[in-house]
């Protein structure tokens, strides 16, 4: 993302990287008419931050989680939509899940336990703070058996018939 704003006659550029003149020369002070600017005046002409760059997939991913895995910025595009190296998720799914995407034994996991009459199932792991922002939710779906469609499931309900179960990741 880009932003741009002319200041005194002055055309400047906001990058990842900090701003920038039309040139790509790096802004230290900004000048209006010739006049070097004080902090109160450089805080009248302030510009919105840049905002973080995020991958162009199904889910926006931050550059910043790629490069922890010394992905660097010109492959990030790439590497967000191919395979990670548990050969089950992209990428980007893998940072949805909150997974490793460099440990091929790293992977999405729901299993199913009786706590009485009750069918209780845990999965793992949780990308806990998209979980806890709203921007993804697991929702636990059923059916009575392989023909049925998916459904959302209350296990509230007495008598439920769902003999299969998924855990649906949604955002």
């Amino acid at each position: 993302t880009i932003y741009g704003a002319t200041i005194g006659g002055y055309r400047k550029y906001s990058t990842s990287n900090g701003w920038k003149n039309a040139t790509g020369m790096k802004i230290e002070a900004i000048a209006v008419f010739g006049k070097r600017l004080t902090e109160e005046e450089r805080n009248a002409y302030r510009f919105p931050d840049p905002v973080e760059r995020v991958t162009a997939t199904d889910y926006p991913v931050p550059y910043a989680w790629f490069n922890e895995y010394g992905i660097s910025d010109s492959a990030v595009e790439a590497t967000a939509t191919s395979l990670s190296a548990n050969r089950q998720n992209a990428w980007w799914e893998c940072y949805v899940l909150g997974l490793n995407p460099t440990n091929a034994s790293d992977t999405f996991t729901a299993t199913i336990r009786m706590e009485g009459q009750t069918p209780i199932i845990d999965f793992a792991p949780t990308n806990e703070t998209l979980q806890a922002t709203g921007a993804i939710r697991y929702i636990l779906q059923g059916k009575p058996t392989l023909t049925n469609d998916w459904q959302d499931v209350d296990f509230a309900v007495p008598g439920d018939t769902n003999r299969i179960f998924r855990v649906r990741v949604k955002w």
